[in-house]
């Protein structure tokens, strides 16, 4: 959890810290799928959860709500979900016990050691990064920020070539090394390998665009109005159409834009702000990937971690919680916050279509 919310990736979470404790868990005689759902959970918790994310950052854009006030919403879904994830490991590990021996973090330690000066200096960016986060400063001037600092620390305290240094910018850092684990876990970042997040998102807008101007969602919208009997329905709908689309698009970008440009205006009309929206669409569109078997990032986490789909999806409780736990809150209307409140949860669309103000500051709300 904390590797992913201090990196913003899941998978790279997995890949790495995922993959040592796949190690020890086979060292205390684990079962390899449990182990894996405690590192799935773990990992997508922080992801979900930090400004740096992808899908945190496409969640809120999609909906047009400030990433911090959408993260701050998440709490109030994540927090007992997360606590009871940790109590359901916490039982669930008294089955098992033995001794703890990890060749792959030890191997991981010595690679770090043999090619990095590991003091104080080498976490300033981190530290700066997360300083600069909780005083709420932007995302992307805080990302800016530690990329900066982690190249003057490159240069001066590890001696690395300055034209090197500022190439991982674009093309990332990498780093020969025999040790697989080590490889995966430095070997990331830079311009280039968010190409493919570009590429998704832009054609999850284009086909959005398409079947905008085919008026094909307006229909779609208006057919599913008729089922739609208050927040319940519209936050289940927006849920399950974030499932549908991972499985449709093996893609969670595309999930998200793909609901979030569908159910967006919805949420408009039951009076919800926004940030509603964005909290549904990371419960669906974020979460619903791991249960679809061939979805890219299941089949990632199964490959990285050497287990089955199917055999990790019975331990992953904090994604099976947290859709129940938000719609739990949209049935008893708990933390549902209003656009209006004077209004109940009905049709406000001519009142906010002739509220300017409101119109403009509703993201920030």
């Amino acid at each position: 959890s904390i590797i992913s919310l201090l990196s913003g990736t899941s998978l790279g979470s997995v890949g790495t810290a995922g993959v040592a404790m796949m190690g020890i868990g086979n060292s205390l005689g684990i079962p390899a799928p449990v182990t894996a759902g405690a590192c799935i959970c773990g990992a997508f918790f922080g992801d979900k959860m930090s400004p740096m994310s992808d899908t945190t950052i496409l969640a809120s854009s999609i909906c047009g709500v400030n990433i911090f006030k959408h993260i701050r919403h998440m709490v109030y879904d994540q927090v007992p979900s997360y606590l009871i994830t940790l109590i359901f490991f916490f039982v669930l590990g008294f089955k098992y016990g033995g001794n703890i021996d990890s060749p792959e973090v030890n191997a991981m330690m010595e690679g770090l050691q043999g090619n990095f000066k590991l003091g104080i200096m080498a976490f300033l960016p981190l530290l700066v990064t997360i300083v600069l986060l909780l005083k709420k400063v932007s995302a992307t001037l805080c990302i800016i920020i530690g990329s900066v600092m982690g190249i003057a620390v490159a240069v001066f305290y590890q001696g690395m070539d300055v034209a090197a240094a500022f190439n991982t910018f674009y093309s990332g850092f990498t780093l020969e090394t025999e040790n697989e684990m080590l490889f995966t876990l430095l070997n990331r970042g830079g311009i280039s390998s968010m190409w493919s997040l570009v590429g998704v998102t832009l054609f999850g807008f284009t086909v959005a665009g398409m079947l905008d101007h085919m008026d094909v969602l307006k229909c779609i919208a208006d057919s599913t109005v008729k089922h739609i009997h208050g927040t319940a329905g519209v936050t289940f709908l927006t849920i399950l159409f974030g499932f549908v689309g991972n499985a449709v698009a093996m893609s969670q970008n595309f999930a998200i834009v793909m609901s979030g440009t569908l159910m967006a205006p919805l949420y408009k009309r039951y009076n919800m702000l926004p940030k509603n929206c964005s909290r549904d669409l990371e419960a669906g569109g974020t979460y619903g990937a791991l249960f679809i078997p061939w979805n890219t990032n299941a089949l990632f986490c199964a490959g990285a971690l050497g287990v089955s789909v199917l055999s990790f999806i019975p331990y992953i409780p904090l994604l099976y919680i947290t859709p129940v736990v938000v719609i739990i809150y949209s049935i008893t209307k708990f933390h549902i916050d209003k656009i209006y409140e004077d209004e109940d949860f009905v049709d406000v669309s001519e009142r906010l279509e002739k509220d300017h103000d409101k119109q403009n500051v509703m993201g920030e709300l």
